[in-house]
């Protein structure tokens, strides 16, 4: 971040928000905060998180703060302490889910920073004969490929990065010619998009 700030060329960083730069992101806090409270409205009261690293600004720590949050609301703080840190891997999500379950399991929710995190979790439930979702909810974060070709397919969020891409072109462009004074920072949206992983007619 120090070496970015300190550059003087046209730059537009997407996926993070930095003061003073010219930049597009996305709402992680509230994404996150989003796919908790649908867990809790489903009923689920013993949650859990398969974090990113929290020296990752977006996708570690407002992901772990929306998660906490939501919890919080509820009165749920022990919750918050159930949670372990994964890199960006399926092969993380299978080893990481398998610490989270010997600590504090069995849980009845399962929120994971990211899609490839939360098919290696669901690989291990599968093979550990946990039924998601008859006996635990999961939800990812990307809405990626992956999501629609896991067994079960996984509730996600959906960024529009498409649109980062458009709207970060022309924040570069503009400052190529010279119409870039002040400094754009601009948060996205984002949408929950179900589907089987959480969806509780399953367990019936």
């Amino acid at each position: 971040r120090k070496i970015l700030r300190k550059l003087e060329l046209p730059l537009v960083i997407i996926g993070q928000r930095m003061e003073g730069r010219h930049c597009v992101y996305f709402d992680d806090y509230r994404s996150v905060l989003s796919t908790t409270r649908l867990l809790l409205d489903k009923g689920c009261q013993r949650i859990g998180f398969l974090s990113a690293f929290h020296a990752d600004e977006a996708a570690g720590r407002e992901r772990y703060r929306g998660f906490c949050d939501a919890l919080k609301a509820q009165g749920l703080m022990e919750s918050q302490r159930r949670f372990e840190i994964a890199d960006f891997s399926i092969e993380s999500g299978y080893e990481k889910i398998q610490v989270l379950w010997r600590k504090h399991g069995p849980l009845d929710g399962l929120v994971c920073a990211t899609d490839e995190i939360a098919t290696g979790a669901l690989q291990y439930l599968k093979e550990a004969g946990i039924r998601v979702p008859q006996d635990v909810l999961v939800t990812g974060h990307g809405d990626t490929e992956l999501s629609q070709v896991t067994t079960p397919t996984l509730t996600s969020v959906h960024y529009e990065y498409q649109e980062s891409g458009v709207r970060a072109a022309r924040m570069l462009l503009e400052q190529i010619d010279g119409e870039g004074g002040t400094v754009e920072e601009m948060m996205l949206g984002y949408r929950v998009v179900e589907w089987e992983s959480t969806d509780k007619k399953m367990s019936l």
